[in-house]
């Protein structure tokens, strides 16, 4: 393998690696195979950088096989955004937020009143007909329904409303 197919496939191969870290070690390989030095097997020297930097790739792939990991990941990246936006904004940017904020979390309470009709109706027509068990199980899974609507509603409404702060395309 000539230098150029094996910095290559080097590179190729070290995507754990921040692109600083990989342009040094391609950088420091180039010159050592410049001077002379000995063409290790790739497999070693890839094991043998992330070594150098304290990485595990099968964690790493493990890691980045995983979903739901990963949907955290973007979340929890989407909220710094929306932090680091506020905190740059002045203070009467951030009342108009915060008077957002307030208005989806009513507008997101309203939206329990439905939940709340539904179950009364169910109490009304099953309370004499089903047992006490069943409909509290009835009640729960109507309140289950609830807050994983709340939560999707908020989200869409927030996502909406704050497209911007988050830095969604």
């Amino acid at each position: 393998m000539n230098k150029d197919k094996y910095l290559k496939e080097l590179e190729k191969r070290l995507k754990y690696l921040n692109p600083e870290q990989k342009s040094n070690e391609i950088f420091r390989i180039s010159n050592e195979l410049d001077n002379g030095g000995i063409v290790k097997d790739i497999s070693q020297e890839i094991e043998d950088i992330y070594k150098k930097y304290k990485i595990n790739p099968l964690k790493k792939e493990k890691n980045a096989n995983n979903k739901i990991l990963n949907k955290f990941d973007k979340i929890g990246k989407s909220f710094e955004n929306f932090y680091n936006s506020f905190i740059k904004y002045d203070s009467k940017n951030k009342i108009i937020i915060v008077r957002d904020l307030i208005i989806i979390i009513l507008l997101v309470s309203i939206f329990k009143i439905p939940f709340l009709v539904l179950e009364n109706v169910l109490f009304s027509i099953f309370h004499n007909i089903l047992s006490v068990k069943i409909i509290n199980l009835l009640n729960n899974v109507v309140e289950i329904l609830y807050i994983i609507f709340a939560i999707i509603v908020f989200i869409k409404m927030f996502k909406r409303r704050f497209k911007k702060e988050l830095k969604i395309d």
